[in-house]
């Protein structure tokens, strides 16, 4: 029975992947099944909850939100994916004058943070192989070209064999 357990609503004991995922739950499932959950008597239960007692959903919405939520949101990101803290996150910007580390130019807003994906191939860093920051389209072309240099060769070579400044 490792392998199933019964939905919190319906009682059937159903395999684990009939439950969505949920990071927080001990077995890494939501405790009632999709069917359940896609049912139109819970959806109506739900939303009667949520009319009758907004005021913490609200709040919630309210906070996220808010310049100062999603400016809080964003630091803990960094925090959780780079162990990068506001001081080092801002001094990596003085350095580089808020330009993309890569293309030089000015960045305005959030810049993203490159990483060496040899040391940690996972969206998370241990935070000491952080490189600079970069602004979006450098990062994202980086990221399709998993950081080998062969393949940016071989698009510079393509360019210049077919002069893309002509357009």
């Amino acid at each position: 029975m490792e392998n199933q357990k019964p939905c919190s609503r319906c009682q059937v004991v159903k395999p684990l992947p009939e439950y969505y995922k949920r990071a927080r739950a001990k077995d890494g499932r939501t405790a009632m099944c999709v069917e359940c959950h896609k049912s139109p008597e819970y959806r109506e239960q739900r939303n009667a909850y949520l009319r009758t007692h907004p005021t913490h959903v609200v709040r919630a919405l309210e906070r996220q939100a808010s310049p100062e939520g999603k400016l809080q949101q964003h630091r803990k990101q960094l925090h959780y994916l780079y162990k990068l803290t506001p001081k080092r996150l801002a001094e990596m910007h003085a350095a580089q004058g808020n330009c993309c580390a890569a293309c030089g130019e000015p960045v305005e807003g959030r810049m993203d943070v490159d990483h060496d994906h040899a040391c940690c191939a996972d969206r998370r860093s241990c935070g000491e192989c952080l490189r600079e920051l970069l602004c979006r389209r450098c990062n994202t072309i980086l990221g399709k070209v998993h950081d080998r240099v062969e393949i940016l060769e071989a698009l510079i070579g393509y360019l210049q064999k077919h002069d893309a400044r002509g357009y």
